[in-house]
C-alpha cells in the first residue's frame, strides 16, 4: 500500500470533493483506493487514503504514477497533506506556501539543531 493523507476542512463540500478526486483516479487507473476519515477538530479531518496494488514491477510502477497524479490534483485544488511518503518528503513542489515551509524548517532546527533525527526527512530543504 501507498498512503496519501490529505487534510480537508470539516465541511461536506470539502470532504466530498476530496473523495471524488480519489474515486475518479481509482477508476481512471483501475486501482483500489481506500479512505478512512478521521475528525481532527471541529475544523478539519484527515483522510487516510491507501492505494492498493500488486507487488509486481508493473503494479508498483503504476501505483507510484497514480500517487503522483493524485498529489498533483490535490495540490491543484489547494488540498494540503498531513504526512508525506518517503519518496515525496523533499518534493518542494508540495510545500507551495513559503510561510508553511519556513515554519517546518524552523521547527526542525529548533527541536533538532544537530540534524540527528531522520536527517533529510520530514521537511523540505531550506
Amino acid at each position: 500500500m501507498i498512503f496519501i493523507i490529505p487534510i480537508v476542512p470539516l465541511t461536506s463540500e470539502a470532504v466530498l470533493k476530496t473523495l471524488g478526486i480519489l474515486d475518479d483516479f481509482s477508476k481512471r487507473y483501475q486501482m483500489a483506493i481506500n479512505a478512512t476519515i478521521n475528525i481532527l477538530s471541529e475544523h478539519a479531518v484527515e483522510m487516510v487514503s491507501s492505494i492498493i496494488f500488486d507487488r509486481t514491477r508493473d503494479g508498483i510502477e503504476k501505483a507510484h504514477v497514480l500517487k503522483e497524479a493524485i498529489l498533483e490534483e490535490l495540490k491543484r485544488h489547494g488540498i494540503s497533506l498531513m504526512r508525506l511518503d518517503l519518496d515525496s518528503q523533499n518534493d518542494t513542489n508540495l510545500f507551495t506556501q513559503k510561510s508553511y515551509r519556513d515554519l517546518l524548517v524552523k521547527l526542525k532546527h529548533t527541536f533538532d539543531p544537530n540534524n540527528i533525527i531522520a536527517p533529510g526527512r520530514y521537511v523540505p530543504p531550506a
